[in-house]
């Protein structure tokens, strides 16, 4: 027999979570002071690794656990939502329902055990099962919950220090007592991948990229509906001319300086470098041209690649996007039903030219 779910109701609470890792976060812990008497639980859990920091998904005590992040507001905390829980062994059905976020398929018809589960998820896209030990104690702190964990994997060990509660404001305010920035919360999809990546996945994860070969497509907005809140995105232009660009991004609270250089076909040259977000904010608001660019940014991965689907406010209001970045010109990739005319060609789409000329003064037929 196995037991698989879709969280009902009454468990599908979203929670507001602030975390932080480091190799030591005894000054933080003595700040929050736990309780003497809080028990100590320890476990041995399988973590299921990828590119996607939206998705969570665990292996612990034979239960396979996943949640999704619903949003990340702009002070930076994220809000997770559990999704749906799968004790092992199941049909292969039941995985194909928990693996549908990745936009992935169990390969085997067969009902999978733990063994051949851990065994064979690693033949997913870039999915990667990876081993944590933990140490961790519970307890309430300002009416949130509190959680510090030991977390030992691939021969590293951090700390860890997790605030939760289904009220924002009342988080903020916990966080503001102790002196902690909220905007410093790291998910621990990316704390996780960061003990495990080789110096491929760091310059990845470090968003420095040399060329970017991405396609475009306009949204039919009658077929589409965003499945999250997605990340608010505001962004201003030091330099857009014809052969190159210089931008300045704010991301939920995260900063980015972005060098580009001329489109030829659907490829560029690119470099992004992360900023500290109180500079990107100063350049926004006195150095970058105006008018600023607002937009919402959705994330859904299909048939295993990334899109990323742009809803554009402001002077753009009306104006949906999607892009799919590729490793080469010639890549393949499935085109969701949603996805209308393609644009990639058109310079009018591109970001550095919406801000001079924006969708909302194209005459309709231009559209």
């Amino acid at each position: 027999m196995h037991e698989t779910s879709t969280m009902p109701p009454d468990q599908q609470a979203c929670r507001w979570e602030w975390r932080s890792f480091a190799r030591s976060l005894a000054a933080l812990e003595a700040r929050i002071g736990p309780p003497a008497d809080t028990p100590v639980h320890q476990s041995t859990e399988f973590y299921i690794l990828s590119e996607r920091d939206d998705l969570n998904l665990k292996l612990r005590d034979g239960m396979l656990d996943l949640k999704r992040r619903c949003r990340v507001d702009m002070n930076g905390l994220e809000l997770w939502r559990p999704i749906a829980k799968l004790a092992l062994p199941a049909p292969a059905e039941a995985i194909d329902t928990l693996l549908s976020p990745f936009g992935l398929r169990w390969p085997r018809r067969a009902p999978a055990r733990r063994e051949t589960f851990l065994e064979r998820i690693g033949e997913l896209g870039d999915l990667r099962p990876v081993e944590v030990r933990k140490t961790r104690r519970q307890f309430e702190y300002g009416h949130c919950l509190a959680e510090l964990t030991e977390i030992s994997a691939n021969g590293q060990v951090r700390q860890s220090v997790c605030i939760e509660s289904p009220d924002a404001v009342r988080l903020l305010s916990v966080l503001r007592g102790l002196g902690v920035e909220p905007g410093s919360n790291t998910g621990f999809p990316c704390a996780l991948r960061s003990m495990f990546c080789d110096a491929d996945t760091a310059e990845r994860t470090a968003r420095a990229r040399t060329v970017e070969i991405e396609r475009k497509f306009l949204v039919d907005t009658a077929k589409w509906r965003p499945a999250d809140a997605g990340v608010d995105y505001r962004q201003g232009y030091l330099v857009a001319a014809r052969d190159r660009s210089v931008r300045v991004r704010v991301a939920g609270r995260r900063g980015y300086l972005t060098i580009k250089g001329a489109t030829v076909g659907a490829t560029r040259s690119e470099f992004e470098y992360e900023i500290p977000l109180d500079h990107a904010l100063s350049m926004l608001d006195g150095l970058c041209e105006r008018p600023i660019i607002e937009k919402t940014r959705h994330t859904e991965r299909i048939a295993g690649r990334d899109w990323e689907i742009d809803v554009f406010h402001g002077q753009n209001e009306g104006l949906v996007v999607a892009e799919i970045e590729l490793d080469t010109e010639t890549d393949t990739f499935e085109k969701p039903a949603w996805a209308g005319r393609e644009v990639s060609d058109d310079p009018r789409y591109l970001n550095a030219n919406l801000f001079r000329h924006p969708f909302g003064s194209w005459p309709p037929a231009e559209r």
